[in-house]
């Protein structure tokens, strides 16, 4: 729709990592496609479309026959399969910092070395009337995410 405007407000860096526990038990990662493949995982969504993204952007392969064990669909929910030793998947940085604050012990692949970004935007209709409450919240959200 023409009338939708978004604003860049975030740029999210996405990690692959998995519980400590699960790792030990497979012993030297390989970092090989087949060793990848061996892994299980958690994903968000029906065809791994973020596993997918983080492969083809630090492997540049998005041909891999995953075995994912679990799909959910929020990030906490994620993270707690992931640190429950249930399989590798893809977090954002700023949850997995939170789990590392709180002393849970996670392993980052490390990828090619760039950080695979995911762009957050916030969307709006750039011509709707706004009540002043709802442009004083916009403006605060704006302002907290901006630093603006």
């Amino acid at each position: 729709d023409r009338r939708i405007r978004t604003a860049k407000v975030y740029d999210e860096t996405l990690e692959l990592c998995i519980g400590e526990d699960y790792l030990r038990s497979l012993g030297t990662p390989k970092h090989s496609k087949a060793w990848y493949e061996s892994l299980k995982y958690i994903e968000y969504q029906e065809g791994e479309p973020i596993l997918k993204m983080w492969f083809a952007h630090h492997l540049d392969t998005s041909q891999l026959n995953l075995n994912v064990r679990c799909l959910v669909t929020d990030t906490q929910s994620v993270g707690k399969l992931i640190t429950g030793n249930v399989g590798a998947g893809v977090l954002p940085g700023h949850l997995l910092e939170r789990l590392e604050a709180d002393g849970v012990r996670i392993h980052r692949f490390k990828g090619c070395g760039t950080p695979l970004k995911n762009p957050i935007s916030l969307a709006y209709l750039e011509d709707r009337t706004r009540s002043p409450a709802v442009q004083a919240t916009l403006d605060r959200i704006l302002e907290a995410l901006l630093g603006a």
